[in-house]
C-alpha cells in the first residue's frame, strides 16, 4: 500500500515537472520567435496539468476507499 502512495505522489511530481518544462519551452519559443516551440510548450504544460489532476484524483479516491474500508 505504501508503494502505491509513493507512485501517486510521483505522478503528481511528474505532472508538476511537465508544467515547468512547458512554461520553459513557451518562454524559449517566444525568445527565439518559434511558434511551434511555443505550441509544444503549451501542450507539455497541459499534459502536466492533466497528469497532476489524475494523480490527485487517484490519491483522493484511495484515501476515501481506505476510510470506508476501516
Amino acid at each position: 500500500m505504501y508503494k502505491l502512495e509513493i507512485a501517486m505522489n510521483l505522478t503528481i511530481v511528474e505532472g508538476n515537472w511537465r508544467q515547468l518544462k512547458g512554461i520553459a519551452l513557451q518562454q524559449w519559443g517566444r525568445f527565439i520567435e518559434d511558434d511551434f516551440l511555443v505550441l509544444e510548450g503549451r501542450q507539455e504544460y497541459w499534459a502536466g496539468e492533466m497528469m497532476e489532476a489524475r494523480g490527485m484524483a487517484l490519491d483522493e479516491s484511495r484515501r476515501l476507499h481506505r476510510g470506508t474500508a476501516s
